[in-house]
């Protein structure tokens, strides 16, 4: 951490990635182990640092497997949350066409652009959300996350604001369906699904495995 005083605004968030990313689709990890990644954040990052979100790369892709094979039915949600916790998202070569194959580390190997699992439409929405609202900044130009109370402990919902810009983002981090409440109260816009919807300060949501919703109230 002493190069992110003295050099860097950012660094691989290994952190995020080992101690809690790869247990969420076991159920090894969930919301708790999240939270508690974020305050450690908090304590450690110098103010207007922030750690570099990846869910792949050319480490982790080579030997440890592709995204499909670590993360399974739980890969969208495990990206959209790379793109809406603090920090910056990684987007690994092939990561935003469903790369399908172990790169071979030390000899050529070509990726296949087809873009064969439909995710480069999801991957765009993702970069245009992070890009367009405030409160999903790098470092100190985005918004504080705060945890919204749910009525499930496997879901996560969380928001961040940013000069009157607000997101607000609910996950099912399990393999299994639930309804569950989230206490919030607003106006806003789904993200990723392009319709509205006036949120309750009592909200109830039925999730299907790994199922998420990211809203906001900013206008583009």
């Amino acid at each position: 951490f002493g190069l992110l005083n003295e050099a860097f605004h950012a660094n691989y968030g290994w952190d995020l990635f080992y101690n809690v990313l790869k247990g969420i689709p076991t159920g090894d990890k969930g919301p708790q182990d999240i939270k508690n990644y974020v305050q450690r954040i908090n304590q450690l990052y110098p103010k207007g640092s922030y750690p570099m979100n990846f869910i792949t790369n050319q480490d982790t892709n080579s030997w440890e497997g592709t995204t499909s094979e670590m993360f399974g039915e739980a890969e969208k949600a495990i990206a959209a949350l790379s793109f809406t916790l603090p920090g910056m998202p990684m987007i690994y070569s092939g990561q935003e066409v469903g790369l399908d194959k172990r790169l071979q580390f030390f000899e050529k190997d070509e990726i296949d652009w087809t873009d064969s699992r439909n995710l480069r439409s999801f991957y765009t929405s993702l970069v245009q959300m992070k890009k367009q609202n405030p409160a999903l900044y790098n470092g100190s130009e985005g918004g504080d996350v705060q945890f919204l109370d749910t009525s499930d402990p496997t879901i996560l919902a969380f928001q961040r604001e940013k000069d009157g810009n607000r997101v607000i983002s609910v996950f099912n981090l399990s393999s299994e369906t639930v309804s569950g409440t989230v206490y919030m109260d607003a106006y806003y816009t789904s993200v990723l699904e392009e319709s509205e919807l006036i949120l309750e300060s009592e909200q109830t949501f039925t999730l299907a495995p790994w199922e998420f919703h990211i809203f906001s109230n900013h206008q583009s």
